[in-house]
């Protein structure tokens, strides 16, 4: 550590790590001296040192002297404040410290001059203010002159709130009174070169500013869909004219109110906003209403309900759903919560009208509430599209929705059959399609059994969405084969299905576990899954929707073999569709194109077993690339391929051995490598050649005895084959 000695800068001390005194360094080595003030320093003659800047510094640099002086020249005729570094060595740490030079002015010295300050200022509430200055001195440079001030009043403005910046000449002040504080005080501004020093003075008032007000506004407004509403509200402000005042508003739910269909009216302090939900939509949301007077905002709020109407319609006679002379002079409003009340009349629907229900609930009410007790209803429906609403069979009596060969689109929503327990308040479909691709549950009452059926008139196939049973719900399915499954099941408790006959499905859930593809009888199903299903009197099967690709197991990379041995490779795949497909194999040539398949190589293409048995010629070809292809009986077919390199290998040439004679029968032993055919020819002058014994995939060593014993001579030769 350095250790400052005296009062005209004594030298300083260091000690090192091994405790001895630390070396002094040379000016010109590692002690240096910088300055703030260049101008102080820059004339004095010497040394250079680390900054540098020129001076002229002199060292006591007596060896094993722990006291140490260096004495500094300033520039003649020059003044101000300059930081010196002083450095110590021992040849493996420095250690530094550093003091303030102060020279001052002698003779004539003037004060330094603060100009172009602002005499007040005011502060808005919570706000801030930047006021410029500049500064000036005739002996020092205006980079070497200290800004700093303080507060009048510390409660408004402490100290520490006063933010000095800028350089040069040109500096500033900022101004942060604490938060929620108004009134006055006076903020001095004090500039020093290093011996004199001047002050100015700033006048800071706060004002008061309150944000402005929207007042008389409910907590909460009820509107009916499909309509308008124009809720009234007040603004104030105390600083600003309310006609200088603008406001706006904001939706947290813009699917049910856009921000754009929030209307402003009114004027001076009675405003209002008008709302306009969408179409067909209901639900709740919270519309915020924001005032601005250019400072300061106000946002207040009110809960909006949109709700649909209930209106009831009870048939007078049988007839078309949109004919006024079927309700009694009115007609149903489409898309709204319509009452049906049905009694014993068939209702139809035009033929070429197309109804859609959003989110609303169409209700069936039938029989002894209103009428007579009738056991079923008939309602007959074209082209009806269900788009989150609910259909419901309401009291006593079930009902029966004729679809009349049309298509029910079911999008989103609820079929439920109906509550109590008198009468068969089920909601039964038939005569149609069903088309969309959306998730209707299907619900109902608790322990009265009433059930959501789709009758075998039903063509399910275009319906590509999910029914969910939950919510004391039951739902029966007519017969639907392999090819015809496209939906999925999803069993929730308490919901149940009625397992009636053979049905073939997309996807199957039960109480949140998705079953895999496959075919299951009721005996297939755990207990717990067996209480989701009332009875069993076929099966479910779960078909593959997305086609998969079959796999091919591997195989050796490289085969090897003697020509005329026989390769046999089974080649094995897997395709976990459901049904299971028909799986065909085949033979590929090269991936490039340049070799097709090997002469004689075949693959049964049911179960993949690849079998060749080359030729000698073809063991004098190169290694060759084959592949196997299987491929499903999809629409389109899915296939897997995989390729593998074949080197045939010529077989040694055979030898004769063990040749004897015994009664002039010759006999001898052909030896060489098992796989190829071994023909024996005979000859008795070398140019005819017979043959005399073929044995075919031999698997040598082949004893031979030639049956020719008066001959007067013999050759024999060996050929290999294929």
């Amino acid at each position: 550590m350095l250790v400052k000695a005296g009062t005209n800068f004594a030298g300083y001390y260091a000690l090192d790590n091994g405790g001895s005194p630390g070396t002094w360094v040379q000016v010109g080595s590692t002690v240096g001296i910088s300055a703030m003030n260049t101008n102080l320093l820059s004339g004095l003659a010497g040394t250079s040192h680390n900054n540098g800047v020129l001076c002229t510094a002199v060292y006591d640099n007596v060896s094993g002297n722990s006291n140490r002086n260096v004495t500094l020249t300033p520039v003649a005729n020059q003044s101000g404040i300059a930081t010196i570094n002083l450095s110590v060595s021992d040849g493996w740490f420095t250690a530094a410290n550093t003091f303030n030079l102060v020279v001052p002015t002698t003779g004539s010295d003037t004060p330094p001059a603060i100009s172009n300050l602002t005499n007040s200022v005011s502060i808005i509430e919570n706000g801030t203010a930047t006021i410029p200055f500049t500064v000036g001195d005739a002996q020092s440079a205006p980079s070497s002159l200290l800004a700093t001030g303080f507060s009048s009043n510390p409660n408004l403005i402490p100290n520490a709130n006063l933010g000095f910046g800028g350089s040069n000449s040109n500096r500033t002040l900022t101004l942060t009174p604490v938060p929620d504080q108004t009134g006055t005080a006076t903020i001095s501004v004090v500039v020093n070169d290093g011996t004199l020093s001047t002050t100015n003075t700033v006048a800071l008032t706060v004002l008061s500013y309150k944000p402005p007000v929207i007042g008389n506004l409910p907590a909460s407004v009820t509107m009916m869909e499909n309509s308008t509403n124009t809720v009234s509200f007040t603004v104030s402000d105390a600083q600003v004219a309310v006609s200088s005042l603008t406001v706006s508003g904001f939706s947290s739910n813009p699917a049910l109110v856009a921000n754009a269909n929030l209307g402003f009216g009114g004027s001076g302090s009675n405003l209002t906003v008008t709302l306009i939900p969408s179409f067909y939509q209901i639900g709740s949301n919270t519309i915020s209403l924001v005032v601005s007077d250019g400072v300061l905002n106000a946002t207040n709020s009110f809960l909006l309900t949109v709700a649909p109407p209930t209106n009831y319609f009870t048939a007078v006679a049988s007839g078309d759903i949109n004919d006024p002379a079927t309700w009694g002079g009115k007609v149903a409003v489409k898309g709204d919560t319509n009452v049906w009340q049905t009694g014993g009349y068939q209702i139809d629907m035009t033929l070429t009208n197309v109804d859609t229900f959003y989110g609303k609930t169409f209700v069936l009410q039938t029989g002894g509430k209103f009428f007579p007790n009738i056991a079923n209803a008939v309602l007959t429906l074209n082209n009806l599209v269900l788009a989150g609403g609910i259909i419901i069979c309401g009291n006593n009596g079930g009902l029966n929705l004729d679809l009349s060969g049309q298509t029910l689109t079911l999008d989103s929503g609820t079929v439920q059959s109906g509550g109590g327990t008198v009468g068969g308040r089920d909601v039964i479909l038939g005569d149609g399609s069903l088309a969309g691709s959306g998730t209707i549950d299907i619900t109902g009452s608790a322990g009265n059994g009433f059930y959501v059926q789709f009758q075998s008139s039903i063509n399910p196939t275009n319906f590509t969405g999910v029914f969910s049973v939950n919510d004391n719900g039951t739902l029966y399915l007519p017969a639907i084969a392999l090819t015809n499954a496209s939906f999925g099941l999803n069993l929730t408790y308490p919901g149940q299905y009625q397992n009636l006959a053979n049905v073939a499905l997309a996807s199957l859930v039960i109480n949140g576990a998705n079953l895999p593809p496959g075919s299951y009888a009721y005996t297939n199903f755990t207990a717990s899954e067996q209480s989701f299903l009332v009875k069993s009197n076929g099966t479910i099967t779960v078909v593959t929707v997305i086609p998969t690709v079959p796999v091919l197991a591997p195989i050796d990379d490289v085969q090897t073999l003697i020509a005329g041995q026989t390769l046999s490779l089974t080649n094995v795949a897997t395709d976990l569709d459901y049904p299971p497909p028909t799986l065909t194999f085949s033979l590929l040539g090269s991936p490039d194109g340049l070799n097709g398949v090997p002469a004689g190589m075949v693959i049964n293409p049911t179960n993949g077993i690849l079998t060749w048995r080359p030729t000698i010629a073809q063991s004098l070809l190169d290694t060759m690339t084959v592949g196997v292809q299987v491929s499903n009986n999809g629409n389109p077919p899915l296939l897997a391929q995989q390729y593998f390199d074949i080197s045939v290998v010529t077989p040694v040439n055979p030898s004769l051995t063990n040749v004897s004679l015994s009664s002039r029968r010759i006999s001898f032993t052909i030896t060489g490598d098992s796989g190829p055919d071994y023909v024996l020819l005979v000859s008795s002058n070398l140019t005819t050649w017979l043959p005399v014994w073929t044995n075919s995939a031999a698997m040598p060593p082949l004893p031979y005895s030639d049956a020719i014993t008066n001959a007067t001579r013999r050759f024999y030769q060996v050929l290999l084959g294929p």
